[in-house]
């Protein structure tokens, strides 16, 4: 796995990490080594998806690769 993205989540519990495999993956990574798959894309060239959190927490922004052309939103998370 090569990792393609880093941001910190805003209430410090963890981090959004990018990475590119066969296929791209969005995974939330917090500080005790636990890892959720947020969100998998298709990874094209190297790059794989990326998670930018909104300032105040509640919202996160999606960069990656996708045949869908659908906005996306989280609630309650």
């Amino acid at each position: 796995m090569q990792m393609t993205s880093l941001d910190w989540a805003i209430e410090g519990r963890g981090s959004y990490v990018g990475s590119c495999t066969p296929a791209g993956a969005l995974l939330f990574v917090d500080f005790s080594g636990r890892t959720d798959e947020l969100w998998k894309s298709v990874a094209v060239w190297g790059l794989g998806p990326r998670g930018i959190p909104s300032p105040d927490g509640r919202y996160l922004a999606l960069l990656g690769w996708t045949t869908d052309n659908n906005v996306w939103m989280l609630e309650n998370s």
